[in-house]
C-alpha cells in the first residue's frame, strides 16, 4: 500500500490544498506528516483543519512546540518568532488542543517519524550523509521519515560484514556515496530509491509550505512497498503571499516562497 509524507507545511494552505489534491489523484489514502504543520505561514487555522479532517497524522514539530510545549523563544531567530507570534492569535482554542496533542514521534510497524532527528529531537538537523554515519548505531527501523531542513533528501544505508576499504567519499550528478569501516551511505537528492533487503533509510520529503533547495514548488514523499519517491507540485504563490501582505508578515518571508529558498 503506498502511503504519502509531507513535512513543514507552515500555514501555508495553497500549497497544502494543492499537494493534497495531487496525492488524492495519486490515489492515495493515508497522509503522514513530519511535523510543523504552523508558523512562517497566513492560514494556520486552515491548516489543522484540514489535518483534521483528511485523518492526516502528525509529529510534532519545532514551531509546533512553540504552542504544545511553550519552547523558548531564544530557540528561534526574530523572524520566524514574529510570524509565530501572528500564527498564534489567529488559532482558536481547539486548534491549539490540536497541535498540543501531537507527539513528537509516531512508530508504524518498522517505520518511524520525527520532525528533526531520530529518535525525538526537534531542533537538530540531518543534512549530510555524515549526519546519518552518526545515527547508523541507533537505527532499529527499516525506514526513517524526518523534516525540518526544507530540502527533499533520500539516504541509503548498506552495512557489510566484510567492510569496507578505508574511508571514501564519490559524487555523481546527483547522488554522493559515502563508505566507513562496515558502512557505506548513498544520498540522493531527486527521484525514486528502490528499497532493498537488509538495507536501512532515511527518508526527508522536503517542505510543503516553504521550500528551500531552489525550487519553489511543494514538495511531498510517496512511500511504496518497494520505493521512495519526491514528487513536486506547483501551487498559487502569489495568493499565498497576497494574504501574507494583508496580515502584516515580514517582506523576507513572502518573497523567499518565489525563490525556493
Amino acid at each position: 500500500m503506498r502511503c504519502a509524507f509531507i513535512s513543514d507545511v507552515h500555514s501555508n494552505f495553497e500549497a497544502l490544498a494543492a499537494v493534497v489534491k495531487e496525492i488524492d489523484r495519486l490515489g492515495i489514502k493515508k497522509i503522514f506528516s513530519a511535523g510543523d504543520i504552523i508558523g512562517y505561514g497566513p492560514d494556520p487555522g486552515s491548516c489543522i483543519d484540514l489535518f483534521r479532517r483528511r485523518g492526516i497524522v502528525s509529529v510534532l514539530g519545532n514551531h509546533d512546540a512553540f504552542v504544545a510545549e511553550g519552547m523558548d523563544r531564544l530557540n528561534y531567530n526574530y523572524i520566524a518568532f514574529t510570524a509565530l507570534g501572528l500564527n498564534c492569535f489567529m488559532l482558536s482554542a481547539d486548534d491549539k488542543a490540536y497541535i498540543s496533542g501531537l507527539k513528537r514521534s509516531e512508530s508504524i510497524d518498522d517505520l518511524l517519524l520525527v520532525h528533526a532527528r531520530p529518535p525525538d529531537d526537534l531542533k537538530n538537523y540531518v543534512w549530510s550523509v555524515h549526519d546519518i554515519f552518526d545515527l547508523v548505531p541507533g537505527m532499529d527501523k527499516r525506514v526513517y521519515i524526518i523534516g525540518h531542513t526544507h530540502s527533499p533528501v533520500m539516504f541509503k544505508v548498506e552495512r557489510s560484514a566484510a567492510g569496507y576499504v578505508g574511508m571514501s567519499q564519490s559524487y555523481s550528478r546527483s547522488n554522493l556515496v559515502f563508505e566507513s569501516g562496515n558502512t557505506k551511505i548513498t544520498r540522493y537528492v531527486s527521484g525514486e530509491v528502490k528499497l532493498e533487503p537488509g538495507c536501512r533509510y532515511v527518508f526527508n520529503p522536503g517542505s510543503v509550505g516553504q521550500p528551500r533547495d531552489g525550487d519553489p514548488r511543494a514538495s511531498f514523499g510517496v512511500l511504496a512497498d518497494d520505493s521512495f519517491e519526491i514528487r513536486r507540485v506547483k501551487y498559487n504563490i502569489g495568493r499565498t503571499v497576497k494574504v501574507m501582505e494583508d496580515k502584516g508578515y515580514p517582506e523576507f518571508l513572502h518573497s523567499r516562497l518565489f525563490k525556493g529558498r
